[in-house]
């Protein structure tokens, strides 16, 4: 289990075990949003960084998502317009125009 650091239609960051030798390799992701249950995204994506963290105990791995079916891409972009969203609540600049 690792935590997502940054999620888009296109692909994701996420914090992972700093031993992992994942460059270059396909992987498949299980997203889980408990905000947004009971939706679960089980998804195939090509690793295409990673590095250490200043904490050398993790590494940040950035994917890009691979073979998405329509109703992925769907639900991958639905969930990059909740996100987008919900920083903009919570930026003065929102604010001010709400």
């Amino acid at each position: 289990m690792s935590i997502i650091d940054n999620i888009g239609a296109g692909g994701l960051k996420f914090s992972a075990s700093s031993d992992l030798d994942l460059k270059d390799k396909t992987i498949q992701v299980r997203i889980r949003i408990p905000e947004l249950a009971p939706l679960v995204l089980d998804l195939e994506a090509k690793v295409v960084n990673v590095y250490p963290r200043t904490n050398k105990k993790q590494s940040y791995v950035h994917v890009k998502f691979v073979n998405l079916s329509e109703i992925n891409k769907k639900q991958l972009s639905v969930l990059e317009e909740l996100i987008v969203r919900r920083k903009l609540r919570n930026t003065k600049y929102s604010d001010e125009v709400n």
